[in-house]
Formats: C-alpha cells, structure tokens, sequence
C-alpha cells in the first residue's frame, strides 16, 4: 500500500490519531488526543467510500526513543540475570530464546538451542522419560497458571544436574503463547543435601543399635531422644523418658568428679536409676 492510498482510506476516519508506517518511515496524522501504546484496529462502519471492513492495524507511538530506551532495558537485564530463562513456543515446543546465562548452564553455544524440542533439556528422572517430566510440568501449568518445581535436567554432553525452576504461560507479539521458564543451578545445594542425609542415616544406625545408653537432653533437663539401650537400662519407654526428663533416669551426683561406683540405693555404677521405681 502506499502512502498515498493509505491516507485517502484514512479520510474517512477523522476521529483517530495515529502514527502510520511505510517502508519504514513514520507520517503522522493527528485530529484527536493520541492513542499510545499498543496495536489498533480501525474498522470503518459506513463512509462516502462504501467500506465496512477492516482495512489496517495502526501503531501509535508518540516518543519512540522511550519506547527504545524501555526495549534496551528489558533486554540487558534478562541477558545478565544469574538465572536462566528461555521460551518454549507452546505450538510445537520449541525453544525460541534462551539467554546467555540459560546457555551456559546447559553447555550451548550462544544461538544453538533455537529450534531445537524442549524436551532435550530434561534428563530421565525416577523412571519418568523426557517427555513424561514435561506433560507433568503442563498439567500443573493447565491446573495452576503456573509452576514452581524443581527438575532433573541435563546438558549437551549428557551430564545431568538439578535446577529450581519456575514456568508460566505468556503471549509473545512474534512467537504467540509461550511458556517462559526461570531456571537456577541448585546441583550443589542438592549434593549438600544428599552428604546430609547420609550422615543422618549412618548416624541413627548408631544410635539405634548401640549397646551404651544414648540421651539426647538440653541443660535444663528435658529429654528429646533416647534410644534403645536407654530405655531398656531404664525400663521407660522413649515417650516415658521425654516426658520424666534427665532428673527421672540420671543420678543427682551425675557430673561430679567420683572416686568410684556410687553407694547410693537405686543408682547403678554409671550414673543411671536401673528402672522405673
């Protein structure tokens, strides 16, 4: 269309302001307050022209260098973002973005994972294939608008590591619905916690199975744990002992320097009432 043309349609719709683009040069035509700020339709209902149909979308920007500023803003800070994010078009689940730091957490070069299907990016997690793991992640995205969740993934050279994401479904003016998803490196955290709870299990074998009387109390007495040979030494029930506290089970000398096996009626030579009295 030119520019011509397009003005003489545009007379019969002398309520609008708009901003009119043609082979990349803006001409402005202004008989009202401005209309800023998104795309607009203008239908024409009945002209001297005889059109009732829609005959172009306009764009009204009045200061386009804010507009740029805004564009260049928004694009710096999601390339430097400690997190990953990509885009993942919903139509045929295909990554259409990811940002250098999403990039490097997965091995890529800058530009490779474009085009590439979504599901390369997820490892096979307690028995659930690639693709299992996503149908999960848009089920609670249907159910929810959104979901937080953490995930198995791995990189281009197979290695597999652990990330905290968070996905929500948006629409994006050049790939239409897409799913974008945060995602942070949280493989350390994650051996931490494996390290942790192998300790703690090792640990309550021990405590379990020791033959020696195992209390676990606070200076004032009270009693949180015990185990097995405690309560048997004792002949209290761990529930018992937590109740009772320290000063039901442990003899009143217990703590002071002894020179040997206490006289007292009822206290064994290890600090400890024999039983219930």
């Amino acid at each position: 269309m030119n520019l011509g043309k397009a003005l003489f349609l545009l007379d019969c719709a002398q309520s609008f302001s708009y901003t009119l683009f043609v082979n990349g040069i803006s001409h402005q035509r202004k008989s009202s307050p401005s209309i800023t700020g998104c795309f607009h339709t203008i239908y024409f209902k009945s002209t001297p022209y005889g059109f009732g149909r829609r005959l172009m979308r306009l764009m009204s920007i009045p200061d386009q260098t804010q507009f740029h500023s805004r564009f260049t803003l928004f694009n710096a800070i999601v390339h430097n973002l400690a997190e990953g994010v990509c885009l993942v078009r919903v139509e045929d689940a295909v990554l259409v973005y990811a940002n250098p730091k999403f990039e490097r957490m997965f091995g890529y070069d800058p530009g490779e994972l474009v085009g590439k299907p979504a599901t390369i990016l997820n490892a096979w997690e307690n028995g659930k294939s690639p693709q299992d793991v996503a149908q999960s992640i848009i089920a609670q995205l249907e159910k929810t608008g959104e979901a937080p969740y953490e995930i198995l993934n791995q990189k281009k050279d197979g290695t597999t590591f652990w990330c905290r994401a968070h996905t929500s479904t948006i629409e994006h003016g050049e790939f239409g619905t897409v799913r974008i998803a945060v995602h942070q490196d949280i493989d350390e955290q994650k051996k931490i916690e494996e390290t942790l709870r192998k300790s703690e299990e090792k640990f309550r074998s021990i405590f379990e199975n020791s033959m020696e009387a195992v209390f676990f109390t606070a200076p004032d007495g009270r009693v949180f744990s015990a185990n097995p040979a405690a309560c048997a030494m004792t002949g209290y029930s761990e529930e018992e002992l937590i109740r009772l506290g320290r000063k039901a089970v442990v003899s009143p000398s217990e703590g002071r320097e002894k020179k040997g096996p206490s006289s007292s009626p009822g206290i064994s030579p290890n600090g400890l009432r024999p039983g219930k009295p």
